[in-house]
């Protein structure tokens, strides 16, 4: 069962170096981190040329439960910038880091991360769950 949605910040520093967080390769393989594809466009982004792309999609299939966001996210994400924006903090998050959060917040899942974006989306939107890869527990 996903417990996680994984933020390109933590997919990139734990493909750096897979040893340094021993405590989340065992939830890693257990299927509780889930991925959604623009997260995976994201790490794409990075891809050399098309053999490179094809390594990187298979490592995330490897490691990572495919998510895929439904319509209630973007409502979601739309309130979440909403009350961002009241708040003068709407330009902390770009719009891939909106929908996983608001995906992670619809379903009740926690953002695993190493950025402090969502350490302010979580200042203004209490429900909100978040972890950061490099410091915290797993649930």
């Amino acid at each position: 069962m996903i417990k996680y949605v994984i933020d390109t910040s933590a997919v990139h520093r734990f493909f750096q170096d897979p040893g340094l967080y021993p405590m989340w390769r065992s939830v890693i393989a257990r299927g509780e981190v889930g991925i959604i594809p623009l997260i995976e466009f994201e790490i794409c982004y990075s891809a050399q040329k098309a053999g490179d792309r094809v390594k990187l999609i298979g490592s995330l299939a490897k490691l990572f439960e495919s998510l895929t966001p439904g319509p209630e996210v973007y409502d979601a994400a739309r309130s979440m910038q909403e009350a961002l924006t009241a708040k003068g903090a709407h330009r902390c998050c770009s719009p891939v880091d909106l929908v996983l959060a608001a995906t992670a917040h619809v379903e009740d899942l926690a953002v695993l991360h190493v950025d402090k974006d969502y350490e302010t989306v979580a200042r203004f939107w209490p429900s909100f769950k978040q972890i950061r890869l490099d410091t915290g527990q797993p649930l």
